[in-house]
């Protein structure tokens, strides 16, 4: 459990800086809107009760399948930080 919860904590600093705070200061929020939704509404939350109710996995298990939204997003966001597509011009007017 501890090096899951390491892992895991981990995985929510970096999501947690990058898409609560460098993607939306540069004009992407939208790109956290669907990493959430993707991760979350999508993969962690069905699994978890496919776990609960299908396959009858103990407590600990749907608590790690649970969590891995946020480890299942870095892949996704890292690479998006690195190539600065977040960065949109803030200060232009729009006609």
């Amino acid at each position: 459990m501890l090096i899951f919860t390491g892992l895991y904590v981990f995985a929510y600093s970096i999501n947690t800086v990058v898409v609560c705070g460098i993607f939306p200061a540069g004009g992407d929020a939208k790109y956290d809107a669907v990493s959430v939704f993707i991760a979350t509404w999508c993969i962690a939350l069905p699994l978890a009760l496919l776990g609960t109710f299908l396959f009858d996995l103990p407590v600990m298990m749907v608590y790690i399948v649970m969590c891995m939204d946020e480890i299942i997003k870095v892949p996704f966001i890292y690479p998006h930080y690195r190539k600065y597509l977040w960065m949109k011009n803030l200060t232009e007017e729009n006609p």
